[in-house]
């Protein structure tokens, strides 16, 4: 998810040197006994890589989804093919980082809002940020500990990341400059400012993206549509001429 002045985007470079990559590489190869780099073998004289990734992605969201919304459908009608694949990842990082959490809504606006960047508006944003709604941190991969909802819903792709900043009410900010914690749950400076900014001694729900939360915590299937539209954006950025699966499939024909 990097993309600046028309670099990167989506191009299938995965660099392992750049600290914020820390936990990818166990997901790719190395660890897991069924992992990316074990299925993408048997397509990889059909499928590039990036596109592969992109799918990959994609089909992990389709398979946790809980909202009986047929979203494998959904994205395989938005599916665009054609990417192509960096063999190197010269320009990928270059010092450069994704937004860190200790910077709250200066780092989100600066890594995915700027002209240079993504162009977001803070929707956008706040959409695909729902994301996180999969996994958790760890202090080997990001220095950060727990999940962004509860334990056991971690394996579920929907609204809970949107129902948890909403029922912080500001409370759990105090974790969010520390390293390490050993709350069940956590939430950072960039997601609590979503919703929240300080006012004097107080913090009022009046962020940035502050109805954008509140609308995907009411309604996950407005989530989704939307979050579908904002993937397809994030993983098209820097290709003009990427096409859809008919066109190829009739093409090939």
């Amino acid at each position: 998810m990097d993309f600046w002045d028309g670099m990167g985007g989506a191009d299938g470079c995965l660099a392992f040197e750049d600290p914020d990559n820390n936990g990818l590489r166990n997901c790719v190869r190395d660890v897991y006994s069924n992992t990316l780099h074990d299925v993408y073998k048997n397509v990889c004289d059909e499928v590039s890589l990036a596109d592969f990734l992109v799918i990959a992605g994609e089909a992990v969201m389709s398979f946790t989804a809980t909202k009986p919304i047929n979203l494998r459908q959904r994205f395989k009608d938005a599916f665009l093919y054609g990417r192509t694949t960096k063999q190197t990842c010269a320009n990928a990082w270059s010092g450069r980082f994704l937004a860190q959490p200790f910077y709250g809504c200066s780092a989100n606006e600066a890594a995915f809002a700027a002209e240079t960047e993504f162009g977001f508006t803070w929707r956008e944003m706040v959409t695909l940020m729902g994301a996180h709604t999969i996994g958790n941190a760890t202090v080997d991969s990001s220095g950060y500990v727990d999940w962004w909802q509860g334990k056991h819903d971690t394996t579920n792709f929907a609204n809970n990341y949107y129902i948890s900043i909403l029922d912080a009410g500001g409370s759990r900010w105090a974790q969010i400059d520390s390293m390490y914690n050993s709350q069940p749950e956590m939430l950072l400076n960039m997601d609590m400012c979503l919703l929240y900014q300080p006012n004097g001694d107080k913090l009022v729900p009046q962020g940035p993206a502050s109805n954008a939360v509140r609308d995907f915590a009411a309604n996950e299937t407005l989530w989704l549509d939307e979050f579908v539209s904002a993937w397809a954006a994030a993983t098209g950025m820097g290709y003009a001429t990427l096409r859809n699966l008919d066109q190829v499939c009739t093409s090939l024909a």
